[in-house]
């Protein structure tokens, strides 16, 4: 899951919030082709994309002719992080980036708790499993 929060001009007001559970490219722009419209002359029809890697991590693609900045400095493309606030266009708009992990549903986790056959043999009765395995 990406959350996308647009910020205010001091950076704690939440203007508006995008969350996206099942894509794996976000585009942002002025274009109202995008997931995200960003309604600002400064801001390009197709700003920038944020893709999902193939390992689970969220990269942010500059395409604007105005620039996408982080922490001051332009980028052209990086790895997302949680918490990372991004501003698109040199004074444009801000949007923080919120990443949380899929959660598990634990009680759709099947244990396998049968041992093979030749594991058994080398466990004596009155052996801990938990120390036969530590001792490996």
């Amino acid at each position: 899951m990406i959350k996308l929060i647009l910020l205010g001009p001091d950076s704690e007001l939440v203007l508006q919030q995008w969350i996206f559970n099942d894509l794996s490219k976000v585009h942002i722009g002025r274009s109202v082709s995008n997931e995200v419209v960003l309604y600002s002359a400064i801001v390009s029809r197709r700003h920038l994309i944020i893709l999902r890697t193939e390992d689970g991590n969220w990269v942010i693609k500059n395409l604007g002719a105005n620039g996408t900045f982080l922490e001051g400095k332009t980028i052209d493309e990086v790895l997302a992080y949680d918490g990372m606030t991004i501003r698109i266009a040199g004074l444009g708009p801000q949007l923080r980036i919120n990443l949380e992990q899929q959660k598990i549903d634990s009680s759709q986790i099947e244990l396998n708790t049968d041992l093979p056959e030749s594991l058994e043999n080398e466990i004596s009765k009155e052996e801990d499993l938990t120390n036969y395995l530590f001792k490996r």
